[in-house]
Parts: structure tokens; sequence; C-alpha cells
């Protein structure tokens, strides 16, 4: 009946534990969920206080310009707009490359013969193809045809990032909040766990109730790896995209 009683005040104590969750957790967990706390700059140009819903709505704006400011697949196709304009204005004087002129004189002329009053004493010659104009327009066409397409890829390759950036994002602040909650839960635990040993260590319960509550906390801390983990892998991936420290990119000036 004394052991009854024991398990039952443990319960309790657990749950009280458990109710009073939010006023247990460390300032350095809270100031995470606190914009305002964890970055006192982060307040609106007119003075006012950034709400957790606006701060959320600037990262994800910073988060997408970091993204394409860094974007090696921009760069591409900004380096292959710069070809498509160059060849554009190749096209445009491409003619003079299929004009060709010519000029000779009458090797009397040179000898300084007497026959070299014949005519003609120069001959002199321009040789333009009959499909200059079509040829040249033809090739305007396929230059400016070619910044279009690149133009188009790029903006389609800007709408890829900024979806994924804010997926990459959305994940990480997923994770994070799930490590956030796991350590709180293993700090209850924890707490429980020792409150068991000092229980058994005063003869007040059984080895056997000490060790579940000692398994529950080491099942806990098992979770808290792994989630630890995935929030650390969200962080690599969204990186990737930024190409600058989460930590560094989600501080608002």
């Amino acid at each position: 009946m004394k052991h009854l009683f024991i398990i039952a005040v443990l319960f309790l104590v657990q749950s009280e534990l458990a109710a009073q969750a939010i006023g247990r957790v460390p300032d350095s967990l809270r100031q995470q969920y606190d914009p305002s706390r964890a970055n006192p700059r982060a307040n609106l140009n007119n003075g006012s206080q950034i709400t957790e819903l606006n701060y959320d709505s600037l990262v994800k704006i910073k988060l997408v310009k970091l993204a394409l400011k860094y974007s090696s697949n921009l760069k591409i196709n900004d380096a292959t707009t710069r070809i498509a304009e160059a060849n554009y204005d190749g096209a445009k004087k491409s003619w003079l490359s299929s004009v060709s002129f010519g000029a000779n004189i009458n090797e009397f002329v040179v000898s300084n013969s007497e026959a070299a009053s014949f005519f003609p004493k120069y001959n002199l010659g321009a040789m333009v193809p009959l499909d200059i104009f079509t040829r040249t327009k033809t090739q305007k066409k396929v230059a400016a045809e070619n910044i279009n397409i690149s133009n188009l890829q790029k903006e389609h390759q800007s709408k890829l990032i900024k979806a994924e950036v804010l997926l990459r994002y959305e994940n990480y602040k997923e994770k994070k909040e799930v490590v956030n909650l796991q350590r709180s839960y293993m700090e209850y635990d924890l707490l429980a766990y020792e409150s068991a040993k000092q229980a058994y260590s005063d003869g007040d319960i059984q080895l056997e109730i000490m060790n579940k509550a000692h398994q529950i906390y080491i099942t806990e801390k098992s979770k808290m790896a792994t989630m630890e983990k995935e929030l650390n892998v969200a962080i690599i991936q969204l990186e990737e995209l930024i190409g600058v420290p989460v930590e560094e990119a989600i501080i608002l000036p």
C-alpha cells in the first residue's frame, strides 16, 4: 500500500512538472521563440516592435534575396544572356563579312608599256551575296530569341529557388521547434529520474521503479540525438541555398 502511495505521489509530481512546462523552459530556449528578445534590433522603420508574424515574413524575404544572390544557376543564366546579346550584336554586323571587294592594275601600266594606253587600266569590283539581307535578318532573329529564352530560363529558375528556399526554411523551423520541445521533455524526465533515485536511496520505492524512470530518460535522450541530427541536416540544406550561416541570416538589421 505504501508503494502505491509513493507511485501516486511521483505521478502527481510528474504531472505538476508537465503543467509548469512553459515556466521551466530556460531563457536561452525561450529566446528562440521570441525574436524580439533574441534580436533586440528587430524593429520596424517607424520604431514599433516587430511581431512574430512580421519577423517571419521579413526573414523569408531576406532568405529569398540571399538565395537569388548566391545562386550559381542564376549566374550561369546571366552569362548565357550576355553571350546571346553578344551574338545579337554580331548578327547585326554579320553582313560585313559577306561583302568582298577586289582591285587589280593592268599589267601594262605596271611595266610602263606603250600598250598602257589601253583600257581599262584599273579593275575594281565588289561581290555582294544575293541573300545577304535575308541571312542577316534570320541571324538577328535567332539571336533575339536566344536572349528571350535565356531571360525566361532565369525567371523560371528564380521561381524554383524562391519555392525551394521557403520550403527548406519551413523545414528548418519545424526541426528547430521539435528540438526545443524535446529538450524541455528531457529536462522533466531527468528531474523525474533524479527524484526517483533519491526516493530509491531513501528506501521509498523499489529499484524497478527507478530503472523505469531512467529508461524513460534514456529513450528521450536517444530521440533528442535523432532530432538534433535532423535539425543539422535542415540547416545544411538551407545554408546550401542562402550561402551564409542560418543564425546570421535570420538576424534582421
